[in-house]
């Protein structure tokens, strides 16, 4: 038959129920090396404290925040009382992903972060600079961990863009559509047709790549004019199939054209290297009284009537 005691107005530390069960009191929490497993603890600030599995757990209603205000929020501890956190969970006790932050002038703070491999780091942050917020993805310790874009069809990897791989460069695994100018500061380089020397010093323009395994290897195509404000170099053959109008002079072995050609000087014009031209020709034409005895190979001579 258990028994009530009156303990009302004691001065002890502690009182012993019936060799089971021992009451404590303090001011300060209770440290777990006192008491025993089944033991009370009051504290002067209100606080009940159970002794369960070597430690102390508060019991207290003030340690914990009324459930009725905090409809599926999760619950933390800030050192001293349990309060609501600014996390949502669903009715099955699953976390929501919605998360709320803000961040200060100047400051910044992570949505998410981890630690992959051998003490890689991954974060989700947000932050604001001169007034102007912004997004970012991460990875960090040695500046080589690849950011990937993925699409699966079951548990395989359909596409994959990589954003930035070991090395910083972004692989795109098929088309890119750009609706505003590409802009190069470095060498550009294609590998469809074929372009594999090609350089630039300013943007190129062009109107759409022709696939034409023919020429592929020598020059780059565009369906369109071109306008070569500088010189211009063909290390293989040149084809044109349209009118060519050269404004300055026109060097090489060979140059065949099958449509017009209009030039407007070819000073250095000779009959092996250079395209005939009206000056050209007038300068080789002499009219004659009779034909000369060594007359030159180059020379066209016409006899007067």
């Amino acid at each position: 038959m258990s028994s009530i005691y009156d303990i009302a107005g004691t001065t002890s530390d502690s009182f012993m129920l019936n060799g089971k069960t021992t009451l404590l009191q303090g001011d300060d929490a209770p440290q777990n090396y006192q008491g025993l497993n089944g033991d009370y603890y009051f504290r002067s600030d209100g606080s009940l404290y159970a002794k369960k599995n070597d430690a102390w757990v508060n019991l207290t209603s003030t340690g914990v925040p009324d459930a009725s205000q905090g409809y599926q929020q999760m619950i933390y501890s800030d050192g001293e009382v349990y309060k609501f956190a600014n996390v949502k969970v669903d009715e099955q006790g699953e976390l929501i992903a919605t998360v709320k932050k803000e961040v200060e002038p100047g400051e910044s703070d992570k949505l998410a972060s981890a630690t992959m491999g051998d003490g890689d780091t991954f974060n989700i942050t947000i932050g604001d600079v001169n007034g102007n917020g912004y997004a970012s993805i991460n990875t960090g310790t040695n500046g080589t961990e690849p950011i990937y874009i993925r699409q699966y069809n079951g548990d395989n990897i359909q596409n994959e863009l990589t954003l930035l791989d070991e090395n910083g460069d972004t692989i795109i695994p098929h088309n890119l559509s750009v609706g505003g100018n590409v802009i190069v500061s470095g060498t550009l380089t294609s590998a469809k047709p074929t372009a594999t020397n090609s350089t630039t010093s300013s943007n190129v323009v062009t109107a759409g790549w022709v696939n034409d395994p023919a020429y592929s290897t020598n020059v780059v195509h565009r369906s369109g004019n071109e306008t070569a404000n500088g010189n211009k170099t063909w290390n293989g053959t040149a084809t044109f199939s349209s009118t060519v109008s050269i404004t300055g002079s026109l060097s090489g072995s060979t140059a065949t054209f099958s449509g017009a050609v209009s030039a407007v000087t070819a000073s250095n014009a000779t009959n092996s290297t250079q395209v005939a031209t009206t000056q050209w020709f007038n300068n080789k034409m002499l009219v004659v009284d009779a034909l000369p005895s060594n007359p030159d190979a180059n020379t066209f001579y016409f006899i007067k009537q």
